[in-house]
């Protein structure tokens, strides 16, 4: 379990320097709470028997303690006291706060990292909602549900073996005593988490629960139509009450485990002292008896911290595991640069390209060639599911040929992207254009509206570029953050702009004024649309059709009909 932990936090980019302090820290945290215990055993014990002779440990600590000070020793001791539980502990604390916010903060970087180095295609919740979760949830649940819980338990059991050491420097019996009740004690903690544990099936059901509740959301108008609300509900039934049995089953153990267990550890506490009353005596050094009665009060506490860390990682394993599973290495910002050697005067040159989908009967790319010179315009037609936003991938580099070769002019080709939705970024107009990168070249940005046919934008936000869009966010209509969308692509479209239905929300006269100043402006800029439509053909320069995997060129004579219906204006 601890060398699990170890490795997720290093592949989520913890250092080495700082798992090393935390392993300083639980030995240092539990050496101030033994001696705490130890100081305050002192204290009572001189207290409750001032005139006696001490003996062992505790006769070693008041001659240290009297060396050289003109204090009394009840004073030393109580001041040593406030020493270590007032400054030492809350310090060893706060260290520990630090280094946690360091590493919650490496691992929800990670679960990002991850989410955003997945190729778009391989995404199944396109709505995003699990990406969601799993980033800004993760974070805590590992560390709250495993890394807490697990520093708790190391930290307490070498609590509880120091004090086992003090106790034995005044005899066996004392120590076998305390090790007697903690076993009694981990021994029921684990019978009832192995008996009431439900964090497994609470995490699997909490699942599909979410993605029920997804579905039927995304599906409201289908479900008002068909009548099938009194379906959906039956359907979630099952799904809440194995939840509730899952929570129920948890607030069980919760409520069973730390009475249970404090009971057997008081009950291996007193009758082991009944018998054996002549180990535990007054005497005349009553230093024995207060270490043992301070340990006893201490590790209650201290069993109870062990039992909530035990249920507590039962309850996030499932989570963690599927976490530490899902770890790669992480890609270098900037990896995805393509292979170059095309042909003089090519932008790119792909010759053989076959792809199919894991789990997929046939490739969905057959032996495809396509050839693309610099400043050329494709258009790319063919039925849904022919494999255009597959192409579209590949060329982007989401995805790679499982055959074939794909070679560009030069590694690092500027290509431009626009889907037929825009998510816009939180922050300003300059923001969303630059799509996370600082653009200050206001005239580049004013030339980027211009060609989408949305300069008019700028009329709405008195700060300018530097305005947020959150302003005018919810009263953008769908052509608008469209139009924003395809402005953002021309802004880093320096070789190749690809539109994969980028143009679907404009109307023909929209469409046709963007390709014309596109032309106009951007006349070294090769352009790939992937579209339906039949209007905007006559823009491009070649005609292409994709079915059953393979890639067809068509006569642009025979799309005169569209040519004629297309009156550009700009």
């Amino acid at each position: 379990m601890l060398s699990a932990t170890l490795r997720c936090l290093r592949r989520c980019g913890v250092s080495r320097t700082s798992i090393a302090l935390m392993s300083l820290l639980l030995p240092a945290r539990a050496l101030v709470e033994a001696c705490s215990a130890g100081l305050l055993a002192a204290l009572l014990a001189l207290l409750l028997t001032p005139d006696a002779v001490p003996q062992g440990w505790s006769r070693v600590l008041l001659r240290t303690v009297e060396a050289g000070s003109p204090l009394s020793p009840l004073l030393l001791l109580g001041g040593a006291l406030l020493l270590f539980r007032g400054l030492l502990a809350p310090l060893l604390g706060w260290w520990r706060g630090r280094l946690i916010v360091g590493w919650t903060q490496a691992l929800s970087l990670r679960a990002l990292d991850g989410e955003i180095q997945r190729p778009a295609s391989a995404r199944l919740d396109r709505h995003a909602q699990g990406s969601n979760t799993l980033v800004n949830h993760v974070a805590p649940r590992i560390i709250q549900g495993r890394v807490l819980p697990l520093l708790e338990l190391l930290s307490e059991s070498l609590l509880a073996l120091m004090l086992f050491a003090l106790l034995l420097s005044h005899g066996l019996w004392p120590g076998l005593l305390l090790c007697t009740a903690l076993l009694l004690g981990a021994g029921a903690s684990h019978l009832l988490l192995q008996r009431f544990s439900g964090g497994g099936l609470r995490a699997r059901t909490l699942t599909d629960m979410q993605r029920w509740v997804t579905d039927s959301v995304a599906c409201l108008r289908e479900i008002h139509l068909y009548a099938r609300e009194r379906s959906v509900l039956a359907g979630y039934r099952p799904l809440a009450r194995r939840f509730a049995h899952a929570m129920a089953q948890e607030r069980t153990l919760a409520d069973m485990q730390l009475p249970i267990v404090e009971a057997l550890f008081l009950l291996a506490l007193g009758g082991v002292a009944l018998l054996l009353p002549g180990h535990l005596a007054l005497g005349n050094d009553s230093a024995p008896l207060a270490l043992f009665g301070v340990a006893a009060v201490r590790l209650l506490p201290s069993l109870r911290r062990m039992a909530t860390s035990l249920r507590t990682l039962a309850f996030g394993r499932a989570s963690f595991n599927a976490f530490a599973a899902s770890l790669t290495d992480p890609a270098e910002p900037g990896s995805r640069t393509r292979q170059d050697g095309a042909a003089p005067g090519l932008l790119f040159d792909a010759q053989g390209l076959v792809y199919r989908y894991p789990g997929a009967q046939q490739d969905v790319l057959q032996a495809l060639d396509l050839r693309c010179a610099a400043g050329q315009w494709l258009a790319l037609s063919g039925p849904s599911g022919a494999g255009k936003s597959t192409l579209v991938d590949l060329l982007l580099g989401e995805l790679h040929a499982l055959a074939g070769t794909l070679r560009w002019s030069t590694p690092t080709p500027g290509i431009g992207y626009a889907g037929a939705l825009t998510t816009l970024v939180q922050g300003s107009l300059r923001d969303n254009l630059g799509f996370h990168q600082v653009c200050a070249d206001d005239a580049r940005l004013h030339e980027a509206l211009w060609i989408a046919g949305i300069e008019h934008l700028l009329q709405r936000l008195p700060g300018g570029f530097d305005e947020d869009l959150g302003s005018v966010e919810q009263r953008l209509s769908g052509g608008e953050r469209q139009r924003i969308g395809l402005a953002r692509a021309v802004l880093h479209a320096s070789d190749l702009l690809i539109l994969d239905e980028a143009t679907a929300a404009l109307d023909m006269a929209s469409e046709a004024a963007f390709l014309q100043r596109l032309r106009q402006c951007r006349p070294g800029t090769a352009v790939l649309q992937v579209t339906h439509r039949e209007s905007s053909l006559a823009q491009f320069d070649r005609l292409l059709r994709l079915a059953h995997g393979r890639l067809s060129e068509c006569d642009q004579a025979t799309d005169s009909s569209a040519a004629q219906r297309l009156s550009p204006t700009v």
